[in-house]
């Protein structure tokens, strides 16, 4: 019973490494990115802060359709850190919540030609209707 016992545990654990890999978390080894990371703002219909939270629990769904966006970007800064060039992309995204659009929000997507290429998930949080959103993505590419 023991052994049996072990052996779910055992398999728990390595199909959760499986779905990690599976779905391309970003870590900071990453041969494309230096940072992927998400802000995000929540405030009320009478604008008063109701959270603040960052998360760089990074997907990149399709790498092609990513870079893709980022290239068509004109805004971007490019630095030098550590012997590497970089571009860094700085994107902006507000929504306000209707009656017909409220609910737990668990993740921030980049939406870019009808797809998802990116997204970015974090702690869950209830979003009533008149709250505004303000999610600020940074994301670092290396050249």
């Amino acid at each position: 019973m023991k052994v049996l016992f072990s052996l779910c545990i055992l398999g728990f654990i390595f199909g959760l490494m499986l779905m990690n890999s599976a779905f391309g978390q970003i870590s900071s080894g990453h041969p494309n990115f230096s940072e992927l990371k998400l802000q995000v703002e929540h405030r009320n219909a009478d604008g008063q802060l109701l959270g603040y939270y960052e998360s760089e629990l990074a997907y990149v769904i399709n790498l092609f359709l990513l870079n893709e966006y980022l290239d068509a970007l004109d805004a971007k800064e490019i630095i030098e850190k550590d012997g590497q060039t970089i571009e860094i992309f700085i994107i902006h995204q507000r929504a306000v919540f209707t009656e017909s659009y409220n609910g737990q929000m668990t993740s921030y997507g980049v939406v870019y030609k009808g797809g998802t290429p990116l997204e970015i998930r974090q702690d869950g949080y209830y979003a009533e209707a008149g709250d505004t959103v303000s999610a600020t993505f940074t994301i670092g590419r290396l050249v």
